[in-house]
C-alpha cells in the first residue's frame, strides 16, 4: 500500500537506564532493555459504509524516547492506514489516527496493521520495541436507504443562505432522531471544495471549485444522488440560490462577462445573465437573496468610485435592474447578502481603509431602494461579509466575530450586546430563542432573544473539537451543529446530543422532503477532520 509518513519530533532528552557495576569477580548487573512501545487501544474495530471511512485515535507510548521519532503504518491488505500522527501527549507518547481505506467493498476484513517507530524517515532503522501490531476487524456495510420522496406539509424549500430571506436557519418541523438514516453520498473525487447547498423541486444545487477556483454548478437528484446536470462558470461565483424554477448566482470576482446569472433548474440551460463591469463584484460567497419575484445582491468596488458598490435589486424572471443603491464611502466595501421582509432590505455594510473600519446597518425600501434608516454599529470586530439575521418584530441579529448585537434597524437602537470574543458561525433563531455557537466558551448556547440571557448550553469536547464549523440549522426539536470533526443533532428538550451524529462537518440544509444535506469541505488544513472529502451527504430525517 502507499502509506503516509509523518515526522514527529519530540523535544525531550533521552535517558539511558542506569547499569549497575558489580563488585568482585568482574561480574556486572544485566542491562535492563528499553521498554517496548505500547499501543492503546490494542485493536481496531469499525463498521464504515461503502464510501465513508472510519477512523480511530490511538496512543503509542514508551518510557524511553530517542529523537526524532517517525511513524509508519504498513498493512499488506491495504485496509488500514495511518491517517494522522499529530502531537505529543502527556505521559510520554504520541497520539495517532488510523483509518480505513476509501472505497472498500461491502464485507468483513480481518488482519493487522504494523506500526513502526523509527529514528529515520524511511524507517531503515527502528527504535527498540518497534514494530507493534494492531489487529483489526472491519465490517464494511451499505447503510443507504432511499424511500420514495414526499414533501412534509408546511415545510418550505431551502432557497438561499440559511434557508430563507430572513436567514434564520429555522425549519418548522419536529423530528425523531431514532429514525435518521443515511440516504446517499455524492462526491466528485477530484479534490474540489463544495459550497453551501440549496434545495427545491426534488433537486439539490451546489457549486464546487477546483484549485484554480473555476466553479461548476451541479444539480443532484434528491431521490438517488445521481447528477441531473452541471453548468461550468469561470472563476469564483457565490453560492447558489433557487426560486421561480431558476438557480441564481453572482460573480464574486470582477469580470465583464456578467454579474447576476440565472440557470434553468430543470435542465441547466442559461436563462439570463446581467451586464457586469470589470470593477464590479458580489461581496462574500453567500447566495443572493430572493423575495417576491426579485433577486437582491450586494456588490462592492475596489477603488475610489462607489458608482456600483451597494445593494441591487433585479427582476427574477428577466434579470432587468429594478434599482441600485450605492454608498458614499470612497474606499473598499465588504458586505454579505441582504436579509429581507415584505417591506425592507437590510444590509450590514462594512467599509474600511487601512486600520479604519466602519460598520453600519442600512434599512432600504425593498421596492425602491430608498434609505429608510442607517444604524452605526461602530468599528469593532474582525469579521468581513457580515450577514444579518432577521428576527421577529423587525429586529436584526448582527455578529461581527467578537460581539453579537440585537438591533432595531428602523429606530436605530441597539437592544442588547453580548461580548464573546469569538463567534464562529451565524446565530439561528426559532421564535424567541436564539442559538449561538460560542467559540470563546466552546459551547452551543440557547439565549432569550428579547434579553440575551442564557437559557441553556451544550459544551463541546474541547480535547477533540476545538471549534464550531460552518452553519447551524434549527428545527422545533433539534439544533444541527458541526464541530471540526462531526455534525450533531442537539435535542432542544434534553440539551444533549441525540443518539445520531455524522462523522463529517460542513454546510447544512434541510429540504421540503425532510432530508438533511451536509456539504463537506475538502479539508487539507491542520485541525480539521482529515476525512472531510468535499462530498455531499443526504440524511433521511424520518
Amino acid at each position: 500500500m502507499r502509506f503516509k509518513v509523518f515526522a514527529v519530533v519530540a523535544f525531550v532528552p533521552f535517558w539511558l537506564m542506569a547499569c549497575g557495576g558489580g563488585s568482585g569477580g568482574g561480574t556486572t548487573a544485566p542491562v535492563t532493555p528499553l521498554p517496548a512501545w505500547t499501543v492503546t487501544p490494542a485493536a481496531m474495530t469499525a463498521a464504515p459504509d461503502v464510501t465513508l471511512p472510519s477512523s480511530a485515535v490511538f496512543t503509542a507510548a514508551s518510557n524511553v524516547f530517542q529523537d526524532p521519532v517517525y511513524i509508519q503504518a504498513v498493512d499488506p491488505q491495504n485496509v488500514v492506514y495511518l491517517l494522522q500522527s499529530s502531537r505529543r501527549v502527556d505521559g510520554g507518547g504520541y497520539q495517532l489516527t488510523l483509518a480505513t481505506s476509501k472505497r472498500l467493498a461491502v464485507g468483513r476484513y480481518t488482519g493487522s496493521v504494523e506500526l513502526r517507530f523509527c529514528p529515520v524517515s524511511d524507517c531503515a532503522q527502528q527504535h527498540p520495541g518497534s514494530p507493534q501490531r494492531v489487529p483489526y476487524d472491519i465490517t464494511v456495510v451499505n447503510p443507504y436507504q432511499t424511500p420514495p420522496l414526499s414533501r412534509i406539509p408546511g415545510l418550505p424549500d431551502w432557497e438561499t443562505h440559511q434557508g430563507n430571506a430572513a436567514h434564520t436557519g429555522y425549519v418548522p418541523v419536529s423530528l425523531d432522531a431514532a429514525k435518521f438514516t443515511t440516504r446517499w453520498r455524492w462526491q466528485r473525487f477530484d479534490g474540489r471544495s463544495m459550497g453551501a447547498p440549496v434545495v427545491a423541486n426534488d433537486k439539490v444545487f451546489v457549486t464546487t471549485a477546483n484549485a484554480f477556483l473555476h466553479h461548476t454548478l451541479q444539480a443532484i437528484k434528491e431521490a438517488d444522488g445521481t447528477l441531473a446536470w452541471e453548468y461550468a462558470n469561470y472563476f469564483l461565483t457565490t453560492a447558489p440560490a433557487v426560486s421561480n424554477g431558476a438557480v441564481y448566482f453572482a460573480k464574486a470576482s470582477s469580470f465583464s462577462d456578467g454579474f447576476l446569472w440565472a440557470i434553468n433548474a430543470s435542465d441547466g440551460s442559461l436563462r439570463f445573465r446581467t451586464a457586469g463591469s470589470t470593477s464590479q463584484a458580489a461581496t462574500g460567497g453567500q447566495a443572493p437573496t430572493i423575495m417576491a419575484g426579485r433577486v437582491y445582491v450586494n456588490s462592492a468596488l475596489d477603488g475610489a468610485s462607489a458608482a456600483t458598490g451597494g445593494t441591487q435589486s433585479f427582476d427574477a424572471t428577466t434579470g432587468s435592474l429594478a434599482w441600485a443603491r450605492s454608498w458614499d464611502d470612497a474606499y473598499r466595501f465588504q458586505a454579505g447578502t441582504p436579509a429581507l421582509d415584505a417591506q425592507f432590505s437590510y444590509t450590514v455594510w462594512e467599509s474600511f481603509q487601512g486600520n479604519q473600519r466602519s460598520r453600519k446597518v442600512y434599512a432600504l425600501d425593498a421596492a425602491t431602494g430608498a434609505i429608510a434608516k442607517v444604524t452605526d454599529l461602530g468599528g469593532v470586530g474582525p469579521t468581513s461579509d457580515p450577514v444579518p439575521v432577521l428576527a421577529s418584530n423587525g429586529r436584526l441579529l448582527v455578529s461581527d466575530g467578537q460581539t453579537l448585537r440585537l438591533v432595531q434597524p428602523l429606530s436605530g437602537s441597539i437592544l442588547w450586546t453580548l461580548e464573546t470574543s469569538s463567534y464562529a458561525v451565524e446565530p439561528v433563531v426559532a421564535g424567541d430563542t436564539v442559538f449561538v455557537a460560542n467559540g470563546l466558551r466552546k459551547q452551543l448556547e440557547a439565549r432569550n432573544l428579547n434579553t440575551g440571557d442564557l437559557l441553556w448550553a451544550w459544551p463541546i469536547d474541547a480535547a477533540l473539537d476545538q471549534f464550531f464549523f460552518s452553519n447551524m440549522v434549527v428545527t422545533d426539536s433539534h439544533v444541527f451543529v458541526s464541530t471540526r470533526r462531526a455534525t450533531y443533532a442537539i435535542d432542544r428538550n434534553t440539551h444533549r446530543p441525540a443518539a445520531w451524529s455524522y462523522p463529517m462537518a460542513g454546510a447544512k440544509a434541510i429540504s421540503a422532503n425532510g432530508i438533511l444535506y451536509i456539504a463537506t469541505a475538502a479539508d487539507t488544513l491542520p485541525g480539521f477532520n482529515p476525512i472531510n472529502d468535499g462530498g455531499l451527504t443526504a440524511i433521511n430525517l424520518r
